[in-house]
């Protein structure tokens, strides 16, 4: 059961949308963050003459819009439902009644502050989706790497190898393999903790978007 679902897993196009949605976490974040701090700061400075109560309902009306963006997207990832954003009565006539129309929605204030930890959570993702995927790279390729590297330039890589420190000898295949099957077993391991990571980041976006 363990082997076919690491299988599963593997072959799964959903897998490879999920590290995608992990590596793209990143560059989203900061741009999420760069425009709610930029047009919630503007808001505040331009009160005074009056710009910012129209760049304010611009921001609220934007922070709901990318919640509900990736609300959806959360969902078809994770193969849940997506909540419910019903239809709000249509925004009355008037500057001061569309303010106050956009600033009592409970959820623009929530894409505000999903769009403000989208940063954080961005680090986390990519950071730990580019670790696993190097170290898995860098395993499996050892042996191609030592190859090329003892016919070319003269280099061994496998002198200062930690398997080294062992009381047996080892050959070169025997490293090898090992160092394959260190990767293979990365994978394996990495796999699951990369779909943890997306579950927990997409489940953050479908838990901001609830109505309460």
């Amino acid at each position: 059961m363990q082997t076919e679902s690491t299988i599963s897993l593997i072959t799964d196009p959903k897998t490879y949308a999920k590290i995608l949605y992990l590596l793209l976490s990143l560059p989203v974040g900061i741009l999420y963050f760069t425009i709610a701090v930029t047009g919630f700061t503007l808001s505040i400075g331009l009160t005074p003459i009056f710009v910012g109560f129209p760049l304010a309902i611009g921001m609220l009306q934007l922070s709901k819009g990318v919640l509900r963006w990736e609300s959806t997207l959360a969902g078809q990832l994770l193969h849940q439902p997506v909540p419910e954003w019903g239809q709000r009565e249509p925004s009355p006539p008037g500057f001061w009644s569309k303010l106050s129309y956009y600033a009592t929605d409970f959820r623009s204030y929530k894409g505000l502050l999903f769009m403000i930890l989208k940063l954080p959570l961005g680090i986390i993702s990519f950071t730990v989706c580019i670790t696993a995927i190097a170290t898995s790279a860098a395993f499996l390729a050892a042996p191609l790497v030592q190859i090329i590297l003892i016919n070319e330039i003269g280099i061994d890589i496998y002198e200062s190898s930690l398997l080294n420190l062992l009381p047996f000898g080892l050959s070169y295949t025997q490293q090898s393999l090992i160092y394959v099957a260190i990767g293979l077993f990365c994978i394996w391991l990495f796999i699951r903790i990369l779909h943890f990571i997306a579950q927990i980041s997409a489940g953050f976006a479908l838990f901001m978007a609830e109505e309460k």
